[in-house]
């Protein structure tokens, strides 16, 4: 509809493509009511220049029509000046009407020269421009709700994943949003339609929707579109690279390594030539905090009640299948930034923090979980790796008006830790979405906000939330037994362990 015609030798108008249906008519009611009042023609269609009451409607009147009309009993002058008056409102009453006319006809053309064969059929009885474009009104207002419901559903639909690439992801979700506009316009402004992309878009792509997050530049959702199509490309070739060489399960991470890379710029030291993870005067400070904390889990280690210090007595075998592999052997799994490892240093802390880094949950507090079953993994931190004792599931209220629950599956118990850590990534794949606003930062699921959450003075994102009351007092912990059990027994025997009991 962007092409251009000439209309007539002195004026130029958008060309305006044919009503087919409901698909089209927002448009086409806007172009032509644009046209129609460019034409100097809407006043007739729209009821505000109503046909003029006349007398003589097709020809002009002269002295003998109007003779006819003045009252008898006049006579001579009188007579005479009373039907020059007469003809002059007569004459001036058919010119109004003769403009009328004119005017109806062109807008009953214009608008029936724009319609399709198959609706202009079911028009072709009306007689004036205004019943036919009330008519079209009529018939269409009832389907645009309807066809805004179905383009909002693809709209909510459409995601990266779906899409052949993700320039076609920001392509469709642009032509939504320009369609949905033209139904209601401004419905869907610049701030909703970034949102939408950086939503669903999909986790792979968790740094840079941080980036843009904390990008302080204003941004519309075209430079948002190239951005990710960019990301995209430079996700692909990494992949590309590393997926005959890589195991299951760490594509995810790399590309999104990659993707920081991508920057180029350091958001700790601002220099450019490098990113957070490579700057080196962020290592230096995090390694000088580091090393009096690793003294200190040192000593605890060596003087702590530990399970393998009770079990230096059976052999090896043995203490394999009831431990797991040892520790150089489990699999390592990034949790957590750099940053935030550095936060901890003696006193645990209850509130809970959503880390776009953390390819899993993570829980220090015992109490906090609704079940939890024994499992050894090794949890590879930004300082010595941290054994997980456990893996459960923890149920948290969102703050907020509903009070929405919030569970959280396959939750590590890592009580050295000392904090409680909430997977970006995984809230993403669990339908969650999380949207920073320069007020706020809400926490969203299916497009409907179920909780918030605030930054603190470490630049950390904490969650507004309580951890569940819970229908029973004790947690039941399935774990293999030290001592009292058959050297030949294989399976984790379950055992009732308080979850107030500080000595567990």
């Amino acid at each position: 509809m962007s092409a251009l015609v000439q209309d007539s030798p002195d004026r130029a108008v958008t060309a305006i493509e044919p009503l087919t249906g409901s698909d089209n008519y927002a448009t086409w009611k806007r172009l032509m009511t644009s046209y129609l009042k460019a034409r100097q023609v809407w006043d007739v269609v729209s009821g505000d220049l109503q046909r003029p009451d006349c007398q003589f409607k097709y020809a002009k009147p002269i002295t003998a029509d109007i003779t006819p009309l003045v009252e008898p009993h006049l006579n001579g002058a009188v007579r005479q000046r009373a039907i020059e008056a007469r003809l002059e409102v007569e004459v001036q009453a058919f010119e109004r009407h003769k403009e009328w006319s004119r005017r109806e006809a062109e807008a009953y053309h214009i608008i029936f020269r724009y319609l399709s064969p198959n609706i202009s059929v079911h028009v072709a009885g009306l007689e004036t421009s205004r019943e036919l474009w009330n008519e079209l009104e009529e018939r269409y207002r009832r389907m645009e709700l309807a066809t805004f419901c179905e383009l909002f559903a693809q709209l909510r639909e459409t995601t990266a994943a779906r899409c052949a690439s993700t320039r076609e992801f920001v392509d469709r979700v642009r032509l939504l949003v320009h369609r949905l506009n033209a139904i209601a316009p401004g419905s869907i402004g610049d701030r909703a339609h970034i949102a939408i992309l950086l939503t669903q878009v999909g986790p792979e792509y968790v740094l840079v929707v941080d980036a843009i997050q904390n990008d302080k530049d204003p941004v519309n959702p075209t430079t948002i579109g190239n951005r990710l199509a960019n990301a995209e490309q430079t996700v692909q070739r990494k992949d590309a690279a590393t997926l005959p060489h890589g195991a299951p399960g760490s594509s995810n991470n790399t590309s999104i390594n990659t993707v920081q890379k991508a920057a180029k710029k350091c958001s700790y030291c601002k220099k450019r030539g490098h990113v957070v993870a490579q700057c080196w005067k962020k290592q230096r400070e995090q390694q000088e905090q580091q090393e009096p904390r690793d003294h200190a889990l040192k000593a605890e280690r060596s003087v702590s009640g530990s399970p393998r210090n009770n079990l230096q007595t059976i052999p090896l075998n043995q203490v394999e299948e009831r431990q797991g592999p040892p520790t150089s052997k489990r699999p390592r799994i990034n949790i957590v930034r750099p940053r935030v490892m550095t936060l901890y240093t003696h006193a645990p802390s209850p509130r809970w923090i959503l880390d776009s880094a953390a390819t899993s949950h993570i829980c220090w507090d015992r109490s906090c979980f609704v079940n939890l079953w024994s499992h050894r993994e090794m949890l590879d931190t930004a300082g010595d790796p941290v054994e997980a004792e456990g893996i459960g599931t923890v149920k948290l209220t969102l703050r907020g008006k509903f009070n929405h629950p919030l569970v959280l599956k396959n939750v590590y118990f890592a009580p050295r830790i000392g904090m409680n850590l909430i997977s970006v990534p995984k809230l993403l794949r669990d339908r969650y979405s999380v949207l920073a606003h320069p007020q706020n930062v809400f926490v969203q699921r299916r497009g409907r906000t179920v909780g918030t959450a605030y930054h603190t003075e470490e630049d950390l994102l904490i969650l507004r939330c309580y951890v569940s009351q819970r229908s029973r007092e004790r947690v039941q912990l399935a774990r293999a037994p030290t001592d009292c059990v058959h050297a030949d027994s294989l399976e984790p025997q379950a055992v009732d362990m308080d979850v107030d009991d500080p000595l567990e």
